[in-house]
C-alpha cells in the first residue's frame, strides 16, 4: 500500500478514536468511508460537493434492509472523513463547499439520525 494512503487511514483511525468509536465498530466505519471514496473514484475527494454527499446518503438510505444504526454509521464515517481528514488538509476559507458538507452532516445528526428508524430514514430517501 502506498505510504500516503497508509498515513491517510492511520489518521482516520486516530480521529475515529477521538470520536469514541469502539474498535469493533471502527472496521465498519472504515468500510463505509472506503465505499464512499470508491463510489466516487473519478472525483478527487477535495473537490466533492454537498450535492454529491447528499445524493450518496439518499442512495444509501434507499436500502430497505439497512437498519437505522447502520445509516448512522455511514454518516459518522463521512463526518470523520470530511470534518477531521479533509478539513484538516483543506483550509475552510479556500473550500467553502467543505464547510457546507460538514454543516449538512451535522444537521443530519441533529435531526435525529442517531436514533433513526426505518420510517424516519425514509425522509432521506425521497
Amino acid at each position: 500500500m502506498d505510504q500516503s494512503i497508509s498515513r491517510f487511514w492511520e489518521k482516520y483511525i486516530d480521529k475515529s478514536k477521538v470520536y469514541g468509536i469502539k474498535p469493533h465498530v471502527l472496521k465498519w466505519d472504515i468500510r463505509h468511508a472506503e465505499t464512499y471514496i470508491k463510489a466516487h473514484k473519478q472525483v478527487r475527494l477535495v473537490t466533492h460537493t454537498p450535492e454529491l454527499v447528499e445524493q450518496y446518503l439518499r442512495d444509501k438510505g434507499r436500502n430497505t434492509r439497512q437498519q437505522g444504526w447502520q445509516f448512522k454509521q455511514i454518516i459518522d464515517a463521512l463526518k470523520i472523513l470530511f470534518v477531521e481528514i479533509l478539513l484538516s488538509r483543506t483550509p475552510i476559507l479556500k473550500k467553502p463547499e467543505t464547510f457546507i458538507i460538514i454543516n449538512g452532516l451535522n444537521n443530519l445528526l441533529r435531526m435525529g439520525v442517531r436514533f433513526v428508524s426505518r420510517l424516519e430514514k425514509s425522509q432521506y430517501c425521497t
